[in-house]
């Protein structure tokens, strides 16, 4: 989980995602600031003394005093936020040497907090300061879509340098304000976009880090700037609840198989598509539809016989403005039912305003 701080919450954030098992991306965001003052840079390779020395160093001891014995271990820095930071390369070389020192070298990713990645220059610098080149992960913020279509553009432009990257916000730019940047509208933006990250060229995805759905949780009824109000759960005193857009993951995880299919679609319309596949023979066909009409498509998969019982999970809305509301929590939620079709698939109807998880289990 990526947590933007400018104060020492970090640490308590750090703490969070240990207790619960989650990969901790820590973004030292310096909001003011054209790129991260050198200044800092001391001040950071102190800051991975802090995380991860022992008693037997100064900013270690002092973690233990502070109540903290284990280590705080993220999987990644991102110095700065939405900036070019023109210190980066010294910075990363900085925090890196002193991670050496601590015998933690070659660990942690450094985020870049520009979406067109680092320029030439800068690039060869970090190659001639010795810098863990694949541990450079250039951060792409986008609106509601596009981020690996942007992350290979990143990729194609400099074919010599071999960074990563990682899709570190994906914001909800469908619509203004609260009724509808998190509602049905958003969900299927999302479903879009992730069947494009199934269906994007492996190469581009064995260096990809992660893709993020961004902003995951706020107060019912937050909206501090149109499309900033785009969380994926809402909380109140007394209840939690999903909206579309988390009911979507909740599909998604309910649903999933652990390998992207490479797949050729003949589609027209409003559908998308992917599919993946599991160890157990199960191809999980996942299709959207953003029209205010049902749509149609024939599903086949080539040279897979599979049972003619095939589970469907829907997760639909009566409109892209439609949300879920503390009155009515569960009115956009995933629901299964069965269709039958022949072995390797048939014709499809997808409800308008839906996003559908087809599982084919072979005979």
């Amino acid at each position: 989980m990526r947590c933007l701080l400018r104060t020492t919450a970090y640490y308590s954030w750090a703490s969070c995602c240990k207790s619960l098992c989650l990969k901790c991306l820590l973004c030292l965001k310096f909001r003011w600031c054209s790129a991260v003052p050198a200044v800092y840079t001391p001040d950071l390779a102190e800051l991975v003394e802090y995380c991860l020395g022992d008693a037997s160093t100064v900013w270690g001891k002092q973690r233990i005093a502070d109540g903290h014995p284990g280590l705080y271990q993220p999987f990644a820095w991102e110095i700065g936020n939405e900036q070019y930071n023109h210190n980066f390369v010294s910075q990363v070389k900085a925090m890196e040497e002193k991670a050496k020192v601590l015998g933690h070298a070659d660990e942690v990713y450094y985020m870049f907090p520009d979406n067109g990645g680092m320029t030439p220059a800068d690039q060869a610098a970090a190659i001639a300061a010795g810098l863990p080149i694949h541990r450079i992960t250039t951060d792409v913020h986008v609106g509601s879509a596009g981020g690996i279509q942007q992350i290979a553009a990143v990729f194609a432009k400099s074919p010599g340098f071999t960074a990563s990257a990682i899709n570190g916000e994906v914001n909800a730019i469908y619509g203004d304000g609260v009724a509808t940047a998190s509602a049905m509208g958003r969900a299927l933006s999302e479903a879009e976009d992730i069947n494009d990250w199934f269906n994007a060229d492996v190469a581009v995805l064995n260096r990809t880090i992660a893709r993020t759905a961004s902003f995951c949780s706020e107060r019912n009824g937050h909206d501090d700037g149109s499309q900033w109000h785009q969380g994926l759960s809402f909380f109140l005193p007394s209840m939690t609840w999903l909206g579309p857009a988390g009911q979507l993951h909740a599909l998604i995880a309910q649903t999933w198989a652990g390998g992207a299919l490479n797949v050729t679609y003949n589609l027209k319309g409003p559908i998308t598509a992917s599919a993946q596949k599991d160890q157990n023979n199960r191809v999980v066909v996942r299709l959207t539809n953003k029209d205010a009409a049902p749509a149609t498509t024939k599903v086949v998969l080539n040279g897979f016989a599979s049972k003619s019982t095939v589970k469907v999970t829907t997760l639909r809305g009566a409109s892209l403005d439609q949300t879920n509301t503390p009155a009515q929590p569960m009115a956009i939620a995933p629901v299964v039912s069965t269709v039958t079709l022949g072995s390797g698939g048939g014709n499809v109807t997808l409800p308008p305003f839906s996003a559908v998880a087809l599982e084919f289990v072979s005979v």
